[in-house]
């Protein structure tokens, strides 16, 4: 079912149930003949009760920079007029004077570590 293979990519991406169930109403409105709301609330419940896939990231710079990129992409940006790297402190984007970028990477550097420790080989 179109529906079902919809909410499990949702799902894999983290989405939450009412995240799933809100999508399939959006989509259910192309659908011939629409679904009843009963089917969408069972479909996004249903596939809910997995857990959401854990992205692997490669073992090289590029790997890394996925990785940081997902973990802190919505506090840090690159400016390209000002040719500087902004970080959002939760209220403005500002420049990293005082080493927020720095800060993040030694924090992105040990997650990745403690995820290398944890893996089964």
């Amino acid at each position: 079912m179109e529906l079902t293979r919809i909410a499990g990519a949702l799902r894999r991406q983290g989405a939450t149930q009412n995240e799933i169930l809100a999508a399939l109403r959006a989509v259910n409105i192309r659908c011939r003949p629409p679904h009843g709301e009963k089917d969408l609330i069972r479909i996004a419940r249903s596939v809910a009760r997995y857990e959401p896939e854990q992205r692997k990231y490669n073992l090289t710079d590029g790997g890394n920079g996925e990785f940081y990129a997902d973990e802190y992409g919505d506090r840090v940006r690159y400016d390209r007029r000002r040719g500087a790297w902004l970080v959002w402190d939760g209220t403005i984007w500002g420049t990293n004077n005082d080493g927020a970028l720095t800060r993040l990477a030694l924090k992105a550097a040990r997650k990745r570590g403690m995820a290398a420790y944890v893996e089964k080989d």
